[in-house]
């Protein structure tokens, strides 16, 4: 239990361009939904706003923003104050959706990283934050080919945090 962050970023470490992703790979996604599905999923308001400002069902949706979001069904606004207070508990898995922002501010709190690599080069305007990589051990590593035509090969990783038990 705990924090953890979900995240694709291709192989020049791009996360996003123009609010989105600049690549589709079919792995990905049903990679993504089979983890978050029935956990709560923290972002922010930017990668909010790309998802269609709809919650993506099955998940406690969490929006961490400063915007009144009162009238959105279907979600939870916070303050990172009350997001720390909200993870504190350590009673489910929280899974940090983005964005990049996002991502930099709750890295010290994560214990665990999914990250997909996307097995080819695009251009973007947003960076997934430097991590240091010798402060995780990898637990897991698998490529998956591309079932679609035209979409990239991918590699799905989990690295947990080396001083949790």
């Amino acid at each position: 239990m705990g924090i953890n962050l979900i995240w694709a970023e291709a192989a020049n470490g791009v996360i996003g361009k123009d609010g989105q992703m600049p690549w589709h790979s079919h792995e990905d996604m049903v990679h993504f939904r089979r983890l978050t599905t029935g956990h709560p999923i923290i972002m922010g308001w930017k990668t909010f706003c790309s998802l269609g400002q709809r919650p993506l069902p099955n998940r406690e949706n969490i929006v961490l923003t400063h915007h009144r979001l009162d009238d959105i069904k279907g979600i939870k606004p916070v303050s990172f104050p009350q997001v720390q207070q909200l993870v504190s508990d350590q009673s489910s898995d929280y899974f940090v959706i983005g964005g990049a922002s996002v991502y930099q501010q709750l890295l010290s709190l994560a214990s665990r990283l999914y990250r997909t690599i996307i097995q080819d080069d695009y251009a973007g305007d947003k960076k997934m934050p430097p991590i240091d990589y010798d402060q995780w051990q990898l637990l897991d590593s698998q490529t998956v080919a591309a079932s679609k035509e035209g979409e990239p090969d991918c590699i799905f990783q989990v690295w947990q945090r080396l001083d949790e038990k």
